[in-house]
């Protein structure tokens, strides 16, 4: 099965938005690996000025109360920041 068809099979409603300007990101639930992600995007960011803790709270009070939601997420975030 191509991307694609398993996104749409997975019933993504994101993959056919036109006006999407951010990149589509997702795991099971949508906070750990998710939040990781979203996190480390940011962390990444040449102007950033952000810490990894300062990331994740102003994700968990603008989108889920959960994101980053396992401790290997945060510990990947954390090594992340020394690269």
């Amino acid at each position: 099965m191509r991307k694609r068809q398993f996104y749409e099979f997975a019933g993504s409603r994101a993959i056919n938005d036109k006006d999407k300007l951010l990149p589509v990101i997702h795991c099971a639930a949508g906070v750990g690996r998710t939040g990781q992600v979203a996190a480390a995007m940011q962390l990444i960011k040449p102007n950033n000025e952000l810490s990894v803790p300062e990331i994740i709270m102003d994700m968990r009070k603008t989108g889920c109360g959960k994101m980053v939601q396992k401790r290997n997420n945060l510990t990947n975030c954390l090594n992340l920041k020394h690269y």
